[in-house]
């Protein structure tokens, strides 16, 4: 159980993140909930608490199987909310500079092309190289819309019939999606600001190391829960800065 001001602090984070926040955060959020839950034991074992005595079937094969079945899922939700929050963050970025014929023109435009040809529409400058990072991620989020819209169906007793990432995936794809909204935000008038960008854009190698060791090693039942990972960064930032006001 959290002591008041750990709850307290809490409350302030969580008003701040969701003050004037835009769907496009609320997907990013989101995504960044499902790669959490690829890796706390508390998602993947819903319903038994770390330490507490458990039927050996649960603990055992069948377990991890639930579990690995479970973390599977949840990469699969944050790797799709992941692609809907480039996609908002993109038409967020157009409708707030465009408006007209110009908008409706960059509205069709395929969600990358958004990401690369959208900045010159409005401003005449690249924000993204086609050919370097993040563009190169996110071209490869956006191949995963049909797969994830339009799955196909397994045959009887066949393979899964839906696309399968890892969080060490999820990960990557979260990363990029906060890397290059950051670069729309930066460069909108005026200038905008996320918390859960920033936290994700400049703390990416902890967002990148939490979606590697869950791909590494699947959480265990006995395991304490994972740590909220914006929340964690968001934290440790304020840590820091009273530190250095003191």
């Amino acid at each position: 159980m959290q002591v008041p001001d750990d709850n307290e602090k809490r409350a302030e984070v969580e008003s701040r993140r969701h003050d004037r926040k835009s769907l496009a955060s609320s997907y990013l959020e989101r995504a960044i909930s499902e790669l959490h839950a690829s890796g706390s034991s508390d998602r993947l074992y819903p319903g038994a608490r770390a330490g507490t005595r458990v039927s050996p079937a649960i603990r055992g094969a069948r377990g991890k199987r639930t579990a690995k079945k479970r973390q599977r899922e949840s990469t699969r939700s944050a790797v799709l909310f992941a692609l809907l929050a480039a996609e908002a963050f993109a038409n967020q970025y157009l409708q707030t500079h465009l408006s007209g014929a110009e908008f409706d023109a960059a509205d069709k435009l395929p969600t990358l092309d958004k990401f690369l040809l959208g900045p010159r529409l409005v401003s005449g400058t690249s924000l993204l190289d086609r050919r370097g990072e993040p563009a190169g991620t996110l071209k490869k989020l956006c191949q995963q819309r049909s797969l994830l819209v339009h799955p196909k169906l397994a045959k009887p007793g066949g393979a899964h019939d839906g696309p399968i990432y890892t969080p060490e995936d999820a990960a990557h794809y979260i990363v990029a999606v906060a890397d290059a909204a950051a670069w729309l935000l930066a460069n909108s008038n005026p200038p905008q600001h996320d918390l859960t960008i920033m936290a994700v854009d400049q703390e990416r190698d902890f967002f990148l190391q939490f979606g590697k060791q869950a791909t590494e090693r699947l959480p265990d039942i006995t395991d304490a829960p994972a740590p909220d990972l914006v929340f964690t960064v968001l934290d440790r930032w304020a840590k820091e800065t009273a530190k250095q006001e003191s």
